[in-house]
């Protein structure tokens, strides 16, 4: 409990610092080292304490706790206490909003798919036909195409997608490492001003990771009780939950997605 606390305590310091704030030290060794870590995880499973920064105001949002797993065959949730469920399978993503009861489904192809049926609202020619476009749009609006984006950098590491995607730097202190990605193109600059990602120095394990928008507003999430490698017996339940007592906000109609003309 106290090294939680500690733990806590040192990224909130690090959440409120400037940007700039680390010294970058050469990188190559301990990217290395982080990504064959990474490579030797079939699964992590972790919960977490999550906060929202605002440099603005200097203050720290409402914490609220979760859990995040992955597995290399691509499953993945990721779930907040109370309020809400992101569940990810071959690529087919499922929500649930606990508060309102209601869930959404909506297949992989049909994510691909979302964009040009936005396109196609001005040709819409019924209220239905509108609703189901903006419903599949959301998905792909809030980034929950995929685990990598709610929490980047996180799970498995392509070493040459990352270095083409991030100028990397980092700071070793004492037992902790600090890496610093900054996108280097505008698709992920338009969503991530910078991502930094705390580890551990003795298994390049992730401890905590903040993502920093474009306007300097930052999620930190602070993880404990970290399971790699091991399946707990509950998994499956979150990744295929019951949805007794829920109502379809939206429910896919197939892999080829609505029917929209």
């Amino acid at each position: 409990m106290r090294k939680t606390v500690a733990l806590l305590a040192l990224i909130l310091n690090w959440a409120a610092a400037p940007l700039s704030a680390f010294e970058p030290v050469s990188t190559d060794s301990i990217f290395g080292k982080w990504a064959k870590a990474s490579r030797d995880l079939n699964s992590w499973d972790a919960h977490f304490t999550r906060f929202n920064y605002d440099p603005t105001f200097n203050s720290n949002g409402r914490r609220e706790s979760g859990r995040f797993y992955w597995n290399e065959t691509g499953q993945a949730f990721y779930t907040i206490e109370g309020r809400d469920t992101i569940a990810w399978e071959r690529g087919a993503l499922l929500v649930l909003d606990h508060r309102h009861k209601t869930y959404m489904r909506v297949t992989a192809r049909e994510i691909l798919l979302a964009k040009t049926y936005v396109d196609q609202l001005a040709t819409m020619s019924t209220i239905q036909q509108w609703l189901t476009a903006f419903d599949i749009h959301s998905f792909v609006a809030a980034n929950l195409g995929s685990m990598d984006d709610v929490l980047p950098l996180c799970s498995r590491i392509d070493e040459r997608e990352v270095q083409e995607r991030f100028q990397l730097s980092c700071d070793v202190r004492d037992d902790t490492i600090f890496v610093t990605a900054v996108p280097k193109h505008a698709q992920d600059g338009d969503r991530y001003r910078q991502i930094d990602v705390q580890l551990s120095r003795d298994n390049y394990r992730v401890l905590a990771h903040r993502v920093t928008k474009p306007d300097r507003t930052s999620t930190v999430h602070v993880f404990e009780d970290a399971c790699m490698n091991e399946t707990r017996d509950d998994v499956d339940a979150h990744l295929h939950p019951l949805l007794i007592g829920f109502r379809a906000q939206f429910e896919s109609t197939g892999d080829d997605g609505p029917d929209i003309q």
